[in-house]
């Protein structure tokens, strides 16, 4: 199998060989990532009638040390308005 494979150059040098690109996973990886640190942070349910909205339920009271303090800024939410805790 050949295939045109962009070498890191926005598609201007493409080498016609056989080979895996590499990166597909990558991108998969870090939109995962980051679903998974919101989720963390801001977990909406929203079925049946009753949406709610968990603030900070994957986060562990230890991860923080004494003070400090986290919080979510206009986050989207399935509920057609942005978010904020402060």
């Amino acid at each position: 199998m050949t295939a045109l494979l962009p070498v890191a150059s926005d598609f201007h040098n493409m080498r016609a060989m056989t080979a895996y690109m590499g990166d597909i996973p990558h991108g998969w990886a870090c939109a995962e990532f980051m679903l998974l640190l919101r989720d963390m942070l801001f977990f909406e349910a929203s079925e049946d009638t009753d949406p709610h909205i968990y603030l900070a339920p994957g986060i562990q009271p230890a991860w923080l040390g004494n003070g400090e303090k986290i919080a979510v800024s206009n986050a989207p939410t399935a509920f057609g308005q942005a978010f904020a805790s402060h």
